[in-house]
């Protein structure tokens, strides 16, 4: 028990231990001599009049009540820390060949949670080192620790070296892949990192073993195959993981840009076409609208149509250098004139003016001509168009009366364009570009919708007989199945059979592929089997049933036929009858022994080199044994008959 004594020193009181000798008092005298024995981070205790204090270990009964809680010098250490099995070491023993035994730190009843094999990393802080006060430390566990005193052998990599009260935490295990994860949090990056797979030190540092990333992404830890999708940008916040589960509202808006320019555009204006894909609680949306809106509406002033006309077209410019894939032509104009009729008086406006203000009119048409020249895709019909605009004021009459009696107003659906031509105008560029309307089609009709009850994906488009809108591949998810239509259905690479020899298959119990713990796939089949051809292995030992032929075959481990059961006899042709035949191989790979089946007995066929050497038949009529045709033993139930040259050469009835 320690003797709580003042120092002498003002300030703070601290441990103290006897020397065992005597000394005087200022009274004169003999009392025992005590000295300090607190060292920091040692030895003894101490409190200090600032109210710090430094003990061994401080138990407390009922509450301990504190605005900060710092665990261990995992988190002190570059400000990280590591969720997996660790221990503190108490003390260790240098085994003299290359390993140690260290013994933990644990509290009654606790026990070493490492394990054999086990990749271990160190934490190492020595504020009293004079030298290097910091150093990460890696161990392998070369047994599961001792089962009385928790001591475990470690072997320690490189020049790495256990201290004590060193904290030594799991990141990974050589064999055990239920101990080969661990998860990283690490306030310096801001991140936190899930580790899977971790089965060497390789394996350790490698980017593809980190498999999610929660947080600010950072000094190259991003698994490889999300690095093509966030470009060159190291630094953003985000989450990179193998799937996500929501629940709820999830809104994902896009405009095709990757991470470094969606951040360097994060104050600027986006002009350029964006996807919206929205999932609610019962559907699913997909549009595709516009980022910009071009909102400049016909004046109904015609003196304005010059300046409207050049911005048309410089609006189509933009629309041609913005998004190349689609031909932007009059053709898509064609396809929604009809579609948008909210704005029929600004154009009947501008109509009604034309013939009032023919010249305003030619300016337009020499504008329309100039600007349209440039755009490859109507060019010629555009200027000739613009040309019979600007000479008939009968035309530009006759166009208003159709635009009154129709109220059509044109618009351009990817980029919100407006204008209003006459029909005359309308024709000739329809002319232009006719056959267009497909192509964007093409690139516009894939619909996905959602319900509560049903998740369908269709893309359309013209079938093989030229009948537009159909459904040419669909995939459609309900209560009732999951339903996949196409001409052709085609799935690239192994990744289904990988999974299912990983995990299995259980297909209503009927058809069931399961791997037991040695790792061998079984197959099991409740009914029915209808298939072409069935084979256990692609090669090596397996057996094939062909139920075209109606055979079992069974093969060796070098592919040689070993067992045969078919309908075909002895030369290879089809009989009636079924045959069971048993194969034996020589040395050099040759049929030696041959031994048959059939409904009218047992044959037994010896060779040499592929010749017949000796030759047994076992049937209802007796038993026969030959060299050659000419040369054999009968025995019958009418006696023993033997053959020589082909004469009978004794009998025995």
């Amino acid at each position: 028990m320690a003797i709580l004594s003042s120092t002498g020193i003002a300030g703070f009181l601290s441990s103290v231990k006897a020397t065992g000798k005597q000394v005087l008092n200022n009274a004169g005298k003999q009392i025992p001599e005590y000295v300090g024995d607190f060292v920091s981070g040692i030895s003894g205790w101490i409190i200090r009049n600032n109210g710090e204090a430094e003990f061994k270990s401080v138990y407390a009964r009922d509450k301990f009540i504190t605005n900060e809680f710092v665990y261990n010098r995992i988190k002190v250490t570059e400000d990280e820390e590591i969720i997996s099995s660790s221990i503190k070491i108490a003390s260790y023993v240098d085994n003299g060949n290359s390993t140690c035994t260290v013994y933990p730190d644990l509290r009654e009843g606790d026990i070493n949670p490492l394990a054999n094999d086990d990749l271990l990393v160190g934490y190492y802080h020595n504020p009293a080192n004079s030298g290097v006060i910091y150093a990460i430390q890696k161990f392998l566990a070369l047994d599961d620790p001792n089962s009385e005193n928790q001591s475990i052998i470690l072997e320690p990599v490189g020049d790495s070296l256990p201290y004590q009260h060193m904290i030594i935490v799991r990141v990974g295990n050589v064999h055990d892949t239920d101990r080969q994860s661990f998860i990283r949090i690490s306030s310096r990056t801001n991140c936190q990192y899930f580790y899977d797979g971790i089965n060497s030190w390789e394996a350790y540092d490698d980017p593809k073993c980190v498999k999610c990333v929660l947080g600010k992404a950072d000094i190259g830890l991003i698994p490889a195959w999300a690095s093509s999708v966030i470009g060159s940008v190291k630094r953003w916040f985000g989450l990179i993981a193998d799937g996500v589960i929501l629940r709820g509202t999830f809104v994902l808006q896009s405009s095709n840009k990757t991470v470094e320019t969606e951040l360097e555009g994060v104050n600027t204006t986006i002009t350029d076409i964006e996807t919206r894909f929205e999932i609610k609680e019962g559907q699913v949306a997909a549009s595709v609208k516009q980022a910009e809106k071009y909102a400049t509406s016909a004046s109904d002033n015609a003196g304005f149509a010059d300046e409207a006309a050049n911005a048309a077209t410089g609006i189509l410019n933009t629309i041609k250098e913005r998004e190349a894939s689609i031909n932007i032509t009059a053709q898509g104009i064609e396809s929604k004139v009809g579609e948008i009729e909210t704005q029929v008086d600004a154009a009947t406006g501008i109509l009604q003016n034309i013939s009032e203000k023919e010249t305003s009119i030619n300016q337009t048409a020499a504008g329309i001509e100039s600007k349209v020249s440039e755009t490859k895709t109507y060019s010629e019909n555009a200027v000739a168009a613009a040309t019979v605009a600007a000479g008939s004021a009968s035309a530009a009459e006759a166009a208003k009366k159709i635009a009154e009696t129709k109220a059509s107003e044109a618009k351009q659906t990817a980029e919100g364009f407006q204008s209003t031509v006459s029909e005359t105008t309308k024709k000739a560029v329809d002319d232009a570009v006719a056959g267009a309307d497909a192509l964007i089609e093409e690139k516009v009709s894939t619909q996905v919708t959602q319900s509560a009850r049903e998740w369908k994906v269709e893309v359309m488009g013209a079938d093989s007989q030229g009948n537009p809108n159909q459904i040419l591949a669909a995939i459609n998810a309900s209560k009732e199945g999951i339903k996949i239509k196409g001409d052709k259905i085609e799935i690239d690479g192994t990744l289904i059979a990988q999974a299912i020899i990983a995990t299995g298959l259980n297909i209503d119990n009927k058809f069931v592929v399961s791997k037991n713990e040695n790792g061998d796939i079984s197959v099991k089949v409740v009914g029915d089997v209808t298939a072409r051809k069935v084979e256990t292995s692609s090669e090596g030992k397996r057996i094939t049933i062909t139920p075209s032929d109606n055979s079992l075959t069974v093969y060796d481990s070098t592919g040689r036929k070993v067992i045969e059961i078919s309908f075909t006899d002895g030369m290879g042709n089809i009989s009636s009858f079924p045959r069971i035949a048993a194969y034996g191989y020589d040395s050099n790979g040759n049929i030696q022994n041959l031994t048959s089946l059939v409904y009218a007995g047992v044959t037994c066929i010896n060779y040499i080199n592929g010749v017949v050497n000796a030759q047994a038949n076992i049937g209802p009529l007796g038993i026969s044994v030959s060299s050659d045709s000419s040369n054999q033993s009968i025995l019958s139930r009418d006696g023993l008959r033997i053959f020589k040259n082909g004469s009978l050469y004794k009998s025995y009835t």
